[in-house]
């Protein structure tokens, strides 16, 4: 087997090693396409604090090579799926309770237990997901983000003509911006980088404010002076925290997200948090969401294949690690990996 290995902070190599026996209820999947995002460049990087080493890569597809005979999902050899990259323990409070996605001890690929820059890779059945024929590999390297941004929706239950404050265009907040257009919300997006509202305009996200824009005055402008009711504060933007805050109405929510692997710019001025009266609420995965994510992709209500910024080969993923040392954070950064070149 063929895996990229973190061996260290910016330190990784190709390595080759035996393959493992497969146990009860998993299937071997060879993988062809992988995801490389700025999660896999943090890990990278040092950030968060890991335990190395470790096989990079939390975003996977493949076609399953061999199945157990434990196997009551009915998969098959040659079935085209995604791998579902959080594996909760279910043992504890919260997976007893059917609130797994809650999960205190959960499992990430890339993160915590080896990921998916392999060739081949032994999944738990019960990550598998099938893939619908109309669902090509390329876009299906997109199912998580989908997830987390239905997740979201899901939680805030936004009415039609709300505004939503989307800050932090990369490519989950492009992701989130076209699903509350599908929800028939109003996304305001705000970030500091021209090339990723360019695309969001393109893809029909009428609102889009540059970071060194007057935020408030054109948020005022915009909603009549009522401001958002719904703030949506995406992981890795550089937006300060409290310049948010201020963008929002009394008694909003402000929803802090995917944040298990950034910290938030600045520090949280409690005073106007309070006076505002805001309702915080964080996410960190979209585990309950894949195949709602599933029928999303099915009718094409989302566009994700221009979000693909480099298409790479197998034997091209240490460059291309090397070569993004000093990529800026707030990018759009999805590198797809051929993993059969």
């Amino acid at each position: 087997m063929k895996s990229y290995t973190l061996i260290e902070q910016r330190n990784i190599e190709l390595q080759n090693k035996e393959s493992q026996s497969l146990p009860d209820n998993y299937a071997k999947v060879r993988i062809t396409k992988a995801g490389m995002e700025n999660f896999d460049l943090n890990m990278y990087y040092g950030k968060p604090q890991v335990s190395y080493p470790i096989v990079l890569g939390k975003q996977g597809v493949g076609v399953i090579s061999e199945v157990s005979e434990s196997n009551e999902k009915g998969l098959k050899k040659g079935d085209k799926v995604y791998i579902n990259p959080y594996i909760p323990c279910m043992e504890c409070f919260q997976c007893k309770t059917g609130k797994s996605n809650f999960c205190p001890n959960m499992k990430i690929f890339g993160k915590n237990i080896d990921g998916t820059l392999v060739d081949f890779i032994n999944v738990p059945l019960s990550n598998i997901v099938k893939l619908p024929e109309q669902i090509s590999e390329n876009d299906a390297i997109f199912l998580d983000h989908i997830a987390m941004g239905l997740e979201i929706f899901d939680t805030l239950k936004a009415e039609k003509g709300d505004y939503i404050i989307i800050v932090g265009a990369n490519v989950l907040g492009d992701i989130i911006a076209q699903l509350a257009i599908y929800y028939q919300t109003v996304p305001i997006l705000v970030d500091d980088s021209e090339n990723n509202l360019k695309k969001a305009k393109e893809e029909g996200v009428y609102y889009t404010i540059d970071k060194n824009d007057d935020a408030h005055k054109i948020i005022t402008q915009i909603t009549g002076g009522r401001m958002a009711k719904y703030l949506i504060y995406n992981a890795d933007s550089s937006y300060d925290i409290n310049k948010v805050i201020d963008l929002a109405s009394s008694g909003a929510f402000l929803f802090l997200n995917n944040f298990s692997d950034y910290q938030i710019s600045g520090k949280i001025d409690l005073t106007s948090l309070t006076e505002k009266n805001l309702k915080v609420i964080s996410l960190n995965n979209g585990f309950k969401q894949l195949q709602s994510a599933l029928n999303i992709l099915v009718t094409k209500s989302v566009q994700v294949s221009d979000l693909v910024t480099k298409s790479i080969k197998f034997n091209e993923v240490i460059e291309t690690f090397k070569a993004n040392n000093d990529k800026p954070q707030n990018e759009l950064f999805q590198i797809l990996v051929d993993s059969l070149a």
